[in-house]
């Protein structure tokens, strides 16, 4: 008897999870040609400022920060690791013209980060 009441709570969890899913995440597939590219976190300069990774020879650093816009709202970006061991994730991008935002999402497409564009250009891509 318990078993038979089990039954539909199983699947009502099941259906729940299945029609929650991250998937339906619809990307803006508008964005200036200016942001494909891979950019590298110019901190020497400034807080927020990013460059084009043949821009120059950075200096050394433990860390440096890097996303690679893609066509197709694909993106790489590098992860911090609390062990020196960073690695890189694949994920989704866009960007929201009217807040001036590029949204980086996880590959299950989740928001991974929000980055508050106030100026794009060739050879610069500057964040807040």
């Amino acid at each position: 008897m318990k078993r038979e009441k089990l039954l539909p709570l199983i699947f009502g969890l099941i259906f729940i999870t299945i029609s929650c899913s991250s998937d339906d995440v619809d990307l803006n597939p508008n964005y200036p040609n200016e942001f494909i590219n891979t950019w590298l976190e110019s901190y020497e300069e400034s807080y927020g400022i990013y460059r084009p990774s043949d821009y120059k020879t950075f200096p050394e650093s433990m860390y440096r920060q890097s996303y690679a816009f893609m066509i197709n709202n694909e993106c790489e970006y590098l992860v911090l690791s609390p062990v020196d061991a960073h690695y890189v994730e694949k994920g989704f991008w866009e960007y929201i013209e009217k807040d001036k935002v590029i949204n980086i999402y996880n590959s299950d497409k989740e928001l991974f980060k929000t980055l508050k564009v106030t100026s794009i250009a060739a050879e610069l891509l500057q964040t807040e």
